[in-house]
């Protein structure tokens, strides 16, 4: 297994090295996260009569995003002491911010889609924080942090009752997580 994050090592995790780490992260969930939305809106295609997936490719793409990084701050704040995960957060959420904006044709743009992200962000820690990463034994998956991405997921694209497009949010979208090596990523 390749480890993606070598050219870190050694460099500690001071403000300018967490910026930096946080710089390369952003950019690489944009990518998995818009390649994983791809992927996922090609397989619902294919059943899709009236619903358009394709339709819903901005939203599905920016709840990815937002979930890599609550992925990446719940990683950070179990590896970090608080002020460095703070400054890393703040730092991965400007970055990512910063991607989306740049795309943006007009300045009045720039700051509408800070503010959506921004506010997306905020509204999904609330929410995902409730959540547990796995489910105990002779548990159901409700109320899992996946799981509950994948329902939204299936929602979004008018599945909402439908398993299989909740567990293929998950292997599309979710499944690159844990190529993310985000463990590594924060070794000193």
């Amino acid at each position: 297994e390749q480890d993606h994050w070598e050219s870190f090592r050694g460099k500690g995790n001071s403000n300018e090295g967490l910026a930096e780490k946080a710089k390369i992260l952003a950019a690489v969930i944009v990518g998995w996260t818009r390649a994983g939305t791809l992927q996922l809106i090609e397989y619902l295609e294919k059943d899709a009569e009236d619903q358009k997936p394709k339709d819903k490719f901005v939203e599905i793409f920016l709840e990815s995003v937002i979930l890599y990084v609550h992925f990446a701050d719940r990683i950070a704040s179990q590896l970090l002491k608080t002020n460095q995960r703070d400054f890393f957060m703040n730092a991965l959420i400007n970055e990512v911010t910063n991607i989306f904006s740049e795309s943006q044709p007009t300045e009045e743009q720039k700051e509408l889609a800070t503010s959506i992200i921004g506010d997306l962000y905020n509204e999904r820690q609330s929410e995902y924080g409730n959540y547990k990463m796995a489910a105990e034994e002779n548990e159901g998956l409700g109320s899992t942090l996946f799981w509950e991405f994948g329902k939204k997921i299936a929602n979004i694209v008018g599945f909402e009752r439908d398993t299989i497009t909740v567990f293929q949010a998950q292997v599309c979208i979710v499944g690159g997580l844990k190529f993310l090596q985000l463990s590594k990523l924060f070794e000193e």
